[in-house]
């Protein structure tokens, strides 16, 4: 049993800012959707620049979303969405401009970790950036991400 379910449409999001998930923190067993919404300059001081979804046995999903610059600045990473705890997300045709981990963070735009699972259909990406690992995308532990059908373009990770 879910301990609650959200539905957020065409919302925005700008210039939020939180020490995890600057715009939303998914925790419980919670499903949340987000449908054609847009994240805009989010920062996270730890992990998770826009979302984080921290919900054992929960979901985020993010549906025709657009995540631009939204960033990361702590070790935790996920510059636009960081998952974990035996959690999911899926991303559905959603954009990342100019998402980053800054600060030792690996995951420029999504990062998962700890038991859980990442999974993006038809998304794009544009100028993803990491300090550390996976310009794009991270996974550790035992963590599982799934990408189909997406574009990938200028990501970088690593210090210059």
């Amino acid at each position: 049993a879910h301990d609650f379910m959200v539905l957020l449409s065409d919302c925005r999001f700008a210039d939020a800012r939180a020490d995890i998930g600057g715009a939303a923190c998914v925790t419980g067993s919670a499903f949340v959707d987000f449908e054609s919404c847009v994240f805009e300059n989010t920062t996270a001081d730890e992990a998770g620049g826009a979302a984080a979804s921290l919900s054992r046995g929960g979901q985020l999903t993010a549906v025709h979303s657009r995540f631009l610059g939204s960033r990361s600045l702590g070790e935790g990473g996920g510059g636009a969405v960081l998952t974990g705890d035996a959690s999911t997300t899926v991303v559905q045709g959603s954009l990342f401009e100019g998402t980053s981990a800054e600060g030792n963070g690996s995951g420029g735009a999504l990062r998962s970790t700890g038991s859980s699972a990442t999974l993006v259909f038809g998304g794009q990406s544009f100028g993803s950036t990491a300090s550390l690992r996976g310009g794009f995308v991270s996974a550790d532990e035992s963590a599982v991400v799934e990408v189909r059908g997406s574009g990938v373009f200028s990501s970088r990770a690593g210090r210059e």
